[in-house]
């Protein structure tokens, strides 16, 4: 299985394709190989990647994360 662990577009390039045509090269190029799984990493609270991930993939986990603030810690 391999894994997508993230991915980035600029506001302005949105909405021409450029990750559907990114996605769809990288599963041809990945069943080439012989992979059968692809994953994806994204953080769910971002309503852009989630509405994207979601229509390419299907959930099959969920896992929770804590980022803990330099600031919120004392000495």
């Amino acid at each position: 299985m391999c894994n997508i662990c993230g991915a980035f577009c600029l506001h302005e390039y949105r909405g021409n394709s450029i990750y559907q045509n990114l996605l769809n090269f990288t599963i041809t190029k990945l069943k080439e190989e012989g992979y059968k799984l692809l994953g994806v990493d994204f953080e769910s609270f971002n309503p852009t990647a989630y509405g994207f991930w979601l229509k390419y993939f299907t959930a099959y986990t969920n896992s929770v994360v804590r980022r803990i603030d330099e600031c919120a810690l004392h000495d």
